[in-house]
């Protein structure tokens, strides 16, 4: 073991040392997930664990706390099981904690059969071709990003415009994740290799998205969020036009026996 995964163990000991004395038999069990999971670790990498808890009583172990001698601060959280079944149910792609993280500590078998149940049932949702509901699924974080570019577009601060830009940018990576049927494995600084890997998406996604974060005035700032507004709409109508194709109206003919249709009387 090196230093960093003496370390790791230490934070690992302690959460199982205070359940034994506040909870005891409340963990389900304790994943690693994260840079230690995906390889991008540097000496002040924090540790993100997965906390699975059977009960209430679990709660009380999460904490935050900083180890002084190297300055590094972690957040200790903790999962149950239902937050860990929404993830399962693929509503958004950041579900990496539950599709990856490689558990160190395991209270008894039946809980890793559990988990491995759920990380089944999203590879089957993942594996399938995008359908009408998983359209409509990310649709709807794309109007969330519509949404913080509408509020973007009616400000005339910097800063809060900014704001509404990282709203933006937040749920069109969502988006473009969702209609590709993704989940997003690797940190925040290796976004770019994630969305460029999607073959959905606007062709300059990432480069749109560098723009805005480069922006140093609000009107160059709207100009970016516009272009880059315009090109995922257009990604998503042509994905709309191929799982979503418009129903050619019944003709009257078509529509007699299903229910009465209307013709007017005429005159006289």
């Amino acid at each position: 073991m090196n230093t960093v995964e003496i370390r790791n163990q230490k934070i690992i000991d302690a959460v199982l040392e205070k359940e034994k004395t506040l909870c005891p038999g409340a963990v389900a069990l304790i994943g690693i997930y994260g840079s230690f999971q995906t390889g991008d670790v540097h000496p002040l990498s924090d540790l993100d664990l997965l906390i699975l808890i059977n009960d209430e009583r679990a709660w009380q172990l999460g904490a935050a706390f900083i180890q002084e001698d190297i300055g590094v601060g972690h957040d200790i959280y903790c999962t149950d099981w239902e937050s860990l079944r929404r993830d399962a149910a693929y509503e958004d792609p950041n579900i990496a904690k539950l599709m990856d993280a490689r558990i160190v500590y395991c209270a008894d078998e039946k809980c890793r059969s559990e988990l491995e149940a759920l990380r089944g049932q999203v590879r089957r949702k993942l594996a399938e071709p995008l359908n009408e509901a998983d359209y409509l699924k990310a649709e709807g974080i794309l109007k969330a990003a519509l949404h913080c570019f509408a509020l973007a577009m009616l400000g005339d601060d910097l800063t809060r415009v900014r704001k509404q830009a990282g709203g933006v940018l937040y749920y069109a990576e969502n988006a473009v994740a969702m209609l590709n049927k993704r989940y997003f494995r690797k940190g925040v600084r290796r976004r770019y290799e994630e969305l460029n890997d999607m073959t959905k998406r606007p062709e300059r996604l990432c480069e749109r998205i560098e723009g805005i974060l480069s922006a140093g005035t609000v009107p160059v700032l709207k100009e970016r969020l516009t272009l880059l507004v315009k090109e995922l709409t257009a990604c998503f109508e042509h994905e709309r036009q191929a799982v979503l194709p418009e129903k050619k109206p019944a003709d009257a003919e078509a529509l007699r026996g299903t229910y009465e249709v209307y013709e007017p009387r005429q005159p006289g």
